[in-house]
Order: C-alpha cells, then sequence, then structure tokens
C-alpha cells in the first residue's frame, strides 16, 4: 500500500507529536480520507502528494511523510518495516533493524 501511495520503492515517514506538528493550509488544499481503520490520509488536493497520516486511535501522534518537505528534517532512518511486502528489486542491505510488518506485530515462527 506505502509503494503504490508513493509511487516509489518504499515511502520515508517520521512520527511526531501531534501537538508540536503546525499545519499552515490558508488555500485549503489539503484533503483526507480514511484509508484504512483508524487511519487517514491527508494530501495535497491539488498535486496528490501524501503529507501526512493521521491515526484516528492515536491522535497524539501523526505521521508526516518526509519525501515532501523542502528541507532536511535532522532525522535519519531508524528501521525498515513492511519488509515483506518490500519491491523485490530495492536491496536493504545496510545494517538498520529489519521488521516484516511492524515492530511488535511480528509473525512467530518467522
Amino acid at each position: 500500500m506505502c509503494r503504490k501511495a508513493h509511487g516509489a520503492a518504499f515511502s520515508t515517514n517520521a512520527v511526531v507529536e501531534s501537538a508540536s506538528l503546525t499545519v499552515l493550509d490558508e488555500a485549503g488544499l489539503m484533503k483526507e480520507y480514511e484509508s484504512s481503520p483508524n487511519r487517514r490520509k491527508c494530501f495535497c488536493g491539488r498535486c496528490g502528494s501524501q503529507l501526512f497520516i493521521r491515526r484516528t486511535n492515536r491522535q497524539d501522534i501523526t505521521v508526516v511523510t518526509l519525501g515532501t518537505l523542502d528541507d532536511d528534517p535532522g532525522s535519519r532512518p531508524s528501521r525498515h518495516v513492511f519488509t515483506r511486502s518490500k519491491a523485490t528489486w530495492y536491496d536493504l542491505d545496510d545494517a538498520l533493524p529489519k521488521f516484516q510488518v511492524y515492530p511488535g506485530f511480528e509473525p512467530s515462527g518467522d
């Protein structure tokens, strides 16, 4: 789902505290829809770029899509998630932790 939404090998996101995030949308271009249970994707209504993921069951955090930022966010990747469904043509050859689905939800016996 992330690859298709971004049209790339993966999406790069950061989890931020919602209270520390200020969104300026004076033109009213930001739109959103429920992409899956407890997930609302927020995107630009003009170009379609995905900007945020709001979790309705965790309103204290917002997932920011880092590929849409103009400046260096000052953070670096700390892990790879959903590697079970990664693009077959992209190799994860770094030393970062890898999770088949999501940390804390790994399948047993794999």
